[in-house]
């Protein structure tokens, strides 16, 4: 048997499935040099003489698996391979050989982090793209939010769906800053005042408080205003927190008669002053501030130096 075997032409006409055989000594597993390379999983497996259960057993897998792999179903993952060539007495190089025609394990894929964020982008639903690229929507929806590893064939697929490349799926989504949903309620709490003590210094009722803390309607620039005493903040932040910005008052001071309306409307909405608390300093009724702001009067050259003490504009500002 041993002259039959050992012969180097009659060796390696033999099947895979056999090749090999007694060449080792007596010592499965060992790698011997000058040998044929197993071309399957199959002959490397009797040539180690291991059965199946035996394998699976030495890799820590089922022995479905190892059918799997010898019938060419599916290559196993790279993390198997240097258990597979221990137990074979193969190099790891041998082991990617013999596997290069399998498809590819799905733990040989990548995570595909913006995959969800480019489906959106373009419009499809989970269910449409599932459809599209044949696998279920809730496949689709582990890739998306599991982190789940996508084969190479199907993450080219998704690319070409998308119209994009398979690159920029797997790359990392840039990170967006928090946005607080109720920034009101968060400077509230950081000055240490309830909703109750907040309306009462706000001089507005506890529901119409909660609204505003909530989003559901702006603040007025004048309550903006008052929120950012009693809060001791900035009144640049309260009123970016209350998502109110502010005109921007005419170019050029002094301003022209033209400009005088939108300059006194600006400044007052800028101390944060209804048309009636602003009259009610000047000694004047909210009417007679309306008349101004549109134009159909004009105050006189005392009361726009008063104006232009409580908006804080430049002296002389508001002279035409």
């Amino acid at each position: 048997m041993t002259a039959t075997l050992g012969a180097p032409a009659r060796e390696c006409a033999l099947p895979p499935s056999v090749r090999d055989v007694g060449e080792q000594g007596g010592r499965p597993g060992r790698h011997t040099r000058g040998r044929c390379r197993p071309a399957t999983l199959t002959a490397a497996r009797l040539t180690a003489g291991l059965t199946m259960t035996q394998l699976a057993r030495a890799v820590h897998v089922s022995r479905p698996n190892v059918s799997l792999w010898e019938n060419g179903g599916r290559r196993p993952a790279r993390q198997y391979w240097p258990a597979l060539g221990a137990a074979l007495g193969l190099q790891f190089h041998e082991v990617e050989a013999l596997f290069a025609d399998h498809p590819p394990a799905r733990l040989d894929g990548e995570p595909l982090p913006s995959l969800g964020l480019v489906r959106r982008q373009r419009g499809f639903t989970q269910r449409t793209l599932a459809g599209l690229v044949e696998v279920a929507p809730t496949t689709l929806a582990m890739w998306e939010t599991a982190g789940v590893r996508v084969s190479p064939g199907v993450a080219e697929e998704l690319a070409r769906v998308l119209d994009v490349e398979v690159a920029r799926l797997a790359a990392r989504p840039r990170a967006v800053p928090a946005v607080d949903p109720r920034p009101l309620r968060r400077l509230r709490r950081q000055a240490g005042m309830t909703q109750r003590e907040a309306a009462a210094h706000l001089r507005i009722a506890l529901g119409t408080l909660a609204r505003y803390e909530a989003g559901a309607r702006v603040p007025p620039v004048a309550v903006a205003r008052r929120m950012a005493t009693a809060y001791r903040r900035p009144p640049e932040q309260l009123l970016a927190a209350c998502g109110i910005e502010l005109p921007d008052l005419p170019d050029g001071a002094p301003w022209r008669a033209a400009d005088l309306p939108e300059a006194i409307r600006v400044a007052r909405m800028a101390a944060g002053m209804t048309k009636v608390e602003l009259g009610r300093v000047l000694g004047r009724s909210g009417q007679a501030v309306r008349s101004w702001e549109v134009g159909r009067s004009r105050p006189s050259e005392v009361t726009c130096r008063r104006l232009e003490a409580v908006c804080g504009l430049p002296a002389g500002s508001l002279s035409a």
